[in-house]
């Protein structure tokens, strides 16, 4: 997440949120226990990813697209 945030945090706000806080935010992801989402200005869903199947490059990805880029 870090050098994620280095690489595109002048475009993205990365805010991190304790599993253990966000238990049922988390399940209504369907995410299982943990995982990553991005969400639009408007906080709509834009992409999510259970992190048990997260990639730098699927999250860089999901990233560009929501970018524009």
């Amino acid at each position: 997440m870090n050098a994620l945030e280095k690489d595109y945090g002048s475009k993205v706000k990365f805010v991190v949120k304790p599993a253990a806080e966000e238990l049922d935010t988390i399940q209504s992801y369907e995410l299982g226990s943990h995982g990553m989402v991005l969400c639009g200005s408007k906080n709509e869903l834009l992409w999510k990813e259970s992190g048990h199947k997260q990639t730098r490059a699927g999250i860089e990805a999901a990233i560009k697209k929501a970018l524009g880029e």
